[in-house]
């Protein structure tokens, strides 16, 4: 018996060990069939990306899978039908992380449905995979995405065939440090499952496979062009230069669209459209520049914008909280000089199309459609095409240096691009040091390798696209409405017993203030021309403005900085938007925030509104408010107004006020709503918004609206306990960084010297806590500070620190504790 114990202990060790080494080369869960026939050798390639970057990092592992004879199929995880996936024998993710641990959005309508309850624990028995994610360790959430990816296939049955990668920015070569030795590993054990095809041999990297895009010139383009824009280039964008165009909907009408992108009739599959194919996805529409205010003091190092932009009734409703997705472009003049260096006219018009050959290489696997062509299906001019469609500004990836080299005629030039694209510790250095910290463009390593060519179908395939840019909406939606504050004074008459009362149309109501009524949009007019030439480049637009047309303001920090040598560098959206007039027209479409969606909690309400009186109104239903026709009027119900009971505590420093700043304006309104002719709007226990800046005198972001309580009378334009219409139920803490010669003070300080008053609201009110700004190092400081706060003043002992942070962690768990940070 002693001898069967043994015996069995012996094999139970024996198993053990041999399930470990089989999870040191496959990770956990079943072995996957080796030496699987021909027909099963297909890959599924899935990545969620945000930014651009795993979709790059998906990509440059494709080129290496296919030079091993490999099928597979590229796709993002929302393009993929993700109820075919458990008929998917193999499948890589690449996973980026954005928000508080969120999926990236081009993958949340798969992860919604992997999170079903429905689905058991062996629907994905057959599937074997493996996942990289791509993160940040200065998040809290680092990686968070592709983890909890991982965890939930492991519920679903599917098994890994290799281990978990987590690639790091933070780390000296970027993602690039776990990613190249994870993919290493990873193409061995593909060849593992895979043996190479009898006779064949892994393909060098120069090998010619058929190019994605085919290129036509359908007409060559005719006189001289320098880089400085002589021959009247900007005359290339107007309609009588290219034929077909088409019309898209802006404040007045039909105009002639100078953004090919934006012709009637394209669709949300390129690079955007006037039509939105995604069913309660506000469309990509014209929005009017009004205004175009420098925020920051002449001279100031730091240039920061507030852009109010109007918009036509088919942008879609917003509320506080939501981002304006602005589509940039390449300058006028870096578009034309980086034509003529690579010998190329920007009158030319070219057609560009998928090359079939190419798509015939993909592999087919089941619940994937065919993925459409980013470019448009109409000709294009090359000035057209290198302005809105490939961004020859982006700082560019080893793979770009790796295309170069394969088309470069000196031997000395092509040695040192193929160093740069090396995955040799030398090789990684180089690059960083020539590309990454000096953040040189596409463009302008073109130019410093005159020797490398390569055609335009294959720029096309190197170059990146132009991607959208977001930013946080910074006024409510009623806040620049005439209508909206008409209505509420008639309403507010009528409550103080004065019926019968109207006002004259185009101007604000008696009891605004100065202050808001210099904030209220002029008069309307019956139409207006807009020129374009040398006040701007859109061309010719006539647009009506009209009481049913909206605006939004957002608040830009323009990114503009030198290098360790002295370069100047501008971001791209930055160089866009701090170019644009009054007048211009910028293609913009309105997006959900996932983040404030539920912040501050709503109140849930069903009210009958007379018909008349929507027109004021309907500026403050959110999205999810149902309407419904009545006897007496309009009934609404569902979440109607947000919560104006639930105090707020708000963290903001810099631009990371936009979304505070909106909430803020709308938690006014709403309070005015119930506040008394003639009497200050107030709150108790009073909200508090914590900001920072460096200078009083020199970014201090919309001064003239914030209630200080603690505002040095010497140094201020405002007097102590500021005029601001918030003060009844705002109390405002700012920082100012550099200031105090002494000692740099930030909004973490301000938190420390507000540490009774933050207590009392977290845990005798039930305040929510939002914070935003830069990812780093702010928000994880302010978690800091917040739990040794409740550690010292919370009655009648204080907390435990791990008390504090399991209260913290149940706050975010439950969306009272929110970060919307970028960085």
């Amino acid at each position: 018996q002693g001898a069967s114990l043994c015996s069995s202990f012996t094999i139970a060790r024996l198993s053990r060990l041999q399930s470990e080494l089989s999870s040191e080369v496959s990770g956990p869960g079943r072995m996957p069939e080796e030496n699987s026939p021909d027909d099963s050798r297909h890959l599924l390639i899935l990545y969620g990306s945000q930014t651009g970057t795993a979709q790059a990092a998906a990509e440059d592992f494709a080129r290496d899978v296919r030079r091993r004879h490999i099928k597979h199929t590229v796709r993002s995880l929302d393009s993929f039908d993700i109820t075919k996936l458990h008929k998917q024998t193999y499948v890589v993710f690449f996973i980026s992380t954005t928000g508080q641990g969120d999926p990236p959005e081009n993958m949340r309508r798969s992860w919604t449905h992997l999170l079903r309850k429905d689905l058991s624990a062996s629907w994905l028995k057959q599937t074997n995979f493996t996942v990289f994610g791509l993160g940040d360790r200065r998040y809290v959430q680092f990686n968070f995405a592709a983890r909890k990816l991982w965890r939930r296939l492991e519920q679903l049955g599917a098994s890994s065939f290799y281990r978990l990668g987590l690639g790091d920015d933070m780390h000296d070569f970027g993602y690039e440090g776990e990613f190249d030795p994870w993919v290493e590993g990873l193409l061995g054990r593909l060849l593992e499952i895979w043996p190479l095809p009898e006779g064949k041999e892994v393909l060098g990297e120069d090998h010619p496979f058929p190019r994605r895009y085919k290129v036509e010139v359908v007409k060559e383009g005719e006189g001289s062009v320098d880089a400085q824009g002589s021959g009247d280039v900007l005359r290339l964008t107007r309609p009588s230069d290219r034929k077909g165009g088409k019309g898209i909907e802006a404040l007045g009408g039909p105009v002639w669209s100078p953004f090919p992108f934006m012709a009637a009739g394209a669709t949300e599959g390129g690079r955007g459209g006037s039509k939105s194919t995604t069913p309660g996805v506000p469309p990509v529409v014209y929005g009017r520049v009004e205004e175009n205010e420098h925020l920051a003091a002449p001279g100031h190092s730091q240039d920061c914008r507030r852009l109010r932009i109007s918009t036509p009734p088919s942008a879609g409703a917003f509320v506080p909280g939501d981002v304006a997705v602005i589509r940039p472009a390449v300058s006028v003049h870096k578009t034309l000089r980086f034509l003529v260096s690579l010998n190329l006219h920007p009158a030319t018009v070219v057609q560009i199309s998928e090359n079939p050959e190419a798509a015939q290489d993909d592999g087919k696997a089941e619940g994937v459609a065919s993925e459409s062509s980013p470019f448009p299906s109409e000709p294009l001019t090359l000035f057209e095409l290198c302005r809105h469609f490939v961004d020859s500004e982006a700082v560019p990836t080893r793979w770009f240096f790796r295309f170069l080299s394969f088309y470069c005629d000196d031997q000395m030039q092509k040695e040192k691009l193929e160093e740069m694209s090396s995955k040799t510790l030398e090789g990684k250095d180089l690059f960083y040091e020539y590309c990454k910290q000096e953040r040189r463009s596409c463009a302008e390593v073109l130019w410093d390798f005159p020797a490398s060519r390569p055609p335009l179908e294959v720029l096309l395939e190197a170059l990146p696209p132009i991607l959208p840019r977001k930013y946080s909406v910074c006024s409510a939606p009623m806040w620049t409405q005439s209508e909206a504050w008409r209505e509420l004074h008639r309403m507010r008459l009528e409550a103080a017993g004065i019926g019968g009362v109207e006002t004259v149309k185009g101007t604000p109501p008696c009891a605004l203030s100065l202050w808001r009524q210099s904030r209220l949009p002029p008069a309307v007019l019956a139409s207006k021309k807009v020129k374009g030439g040398t006040e701007g480049t859109n061309g010719k637009h006539v647009a009506s403005s009209s009481s049913s047309s909206a605006s939004f303001e957002i608040c830009v920090g323009i990114v503009k900085y030198k290098t360790r040598l002295q370069r100047e560098i501008k971001g791209l959206a930055s160089d866009f938007l701090s170019e644009l007039k009054v007048g211009d027209f910028v293609p913009v479409s309105m997006e959900a925030s996932l983040t404030f969606e539920v912040f501050p909690p709503a109140v849930a309400t069903r009210r009958v509104i007379p018909r008349q009186q929507m027109g004021g109104l309907q500026w403050t239903l959110p999205r999810h408010v149902s309407l419904r026709e009545g006897g007496g009027g309009v009934t609404v119900s569902g979440e109607f107004l947000a919560s104006t009971a639930t105090p707020l505590i708000l963290i903001c420093p810099g631009t990371g006020l936009a979304p505070c700043r909106a909430l803020i304006q709308e938690r006014h309104w709403l309070l005015s709503l119930r506040t008394p002719m003639g009497s200050r709007v107030e709150k108790r226990p009073r909200d508090l918004v914590f900001l920072g800046f460096r200078h009083r005198s020199k970014d201090f972001l919309f001064e003239g609206e914030w209630p200080e309580e603690d505002a040095d009378v010497s140094t201020s334009s405002v007097s102590k306990q500021s005029s601001s219409e918030y003060a009844g139920w705002l109390s405002a803490r700012i920082a100012f960084s550099r200031d105090d010669t002494e000692r740099k003070v930030y909004v973490q300080d301000k938190l420390e010297e507000a540490a009774e008053e933050v207590t009392d609201l977290l845990l005798n009110h039930g305040a929510c806590i939002g914070v935003c700004g830069r990812a780093h190092p702010m928000p994880s400081q302010v978690r800091d500070i917040i739990v040794e706060i409740l550690e010292k003043h919370a009655k009648p002992n204080g907390m435990s620190k791990e008390n504090a942070r399991a209260y913290l962690n149940e706050l975010v768990r439950r969306r009272r504790y929110i970060e919307d940070t970028w960085g």
